[in-house]
């Protein structure tokens, strides 16, 4: 999925000809935005599992600077987004401002407008690819880490002598829940408490947090 960021609607109509219309079968959606509303828009597409892999945005005279945060928000809020930033031909300063931002950053790339067709699919397809990698690979990263947790929680139950997990499980939560300084708690629907840190119950004064199961609010407190 390709997010292209200008106010104009240049780039979006450069690119969906270059790109859109000449994909040679690759599936693609291109998306144009400007540029006040490319983060929520970005955001909203992540919230919904549907991130975009590439943003082209544009880099005017005018809107240089702005573009160029917005970018770095975006680049931000997602480890796998590659930018690409175009900018017009007469904004010579704008590559120097690129690298004062970004570095040697490997996700950013420029390319000056007007964009060639076959070169525009060639970086739409190289690093909505890479794009594709990053994700797999933080996926991949996770689901170890989660087996290892697993792995490692399962060990020490046994280790400890419980028999099942959940029993461990629970072992760890009464001992956070006795030793957090914070006030922390479970209700239910009815807003009764189901479990409680023992700093709560002390703060109600009361030394014993199994004591605050089954109540309320209204138990502990004045109407008002």
């Amino acid at each position: 999925r390709v997010l292209t960021v200008d106010d104009t609607g240049a780039l979006h109509a450069v690119l969906r000809l270059a790109v859109v219309d000449q994909s040679g079968g690759l599936t693609l959606a291109l998306t144009p935005a400007k540029l006040a509303e490319a983060l929520a828009i970005t955001r909203l597409e992540r919230a919904s599992d549907r991130p975009y892999s590439v943003a082209f945005i544009a880099l005017d005279p005018v809107t240089t600077i702005p573009a160029l945060e917005v970018g770095m928000q975006m680049a931000n809020e997602d480890d796998d987004l590659q930018l690409v930033f175009c900018p017009a031909a007469e904004n010579s300063t704008a590559a120097d401002l690129v690298r004062s931002r970004f570095g040697a950053s490997d996700r950013v790339l420029l390319m000056r407008q007007p964009l060639g067709g076959p070169e525009a699919l060639a970086v739409v397809r190289t690093l909505s690819g890479k794009a594709e990698l990053h994700r797999d690979l933080r996926a991949a990263r996770s689901e170890t880490a989660a087996q290892r947790r697993d792995q490692v929680a399962t060990t020490m139950a046994n280790q400890s002598g419980f028999a099942q997990e959940a029993q461990f499980e629970r072992a760890l939560m009464d001992t956070f829940l006795l030793n957090a300084p914070d006030a922390v708690y479970f209700k239910d629907l009815e807003s009764r408490f189901v479990r409680a840190s023992l700093a709560l119950a002390q703060r109600v004064g009361l030394s014993d947090p199994n004591e605050l199961v089954g109540r309320s609010d209204l138990d502990l407190f004045s109407e008002a």
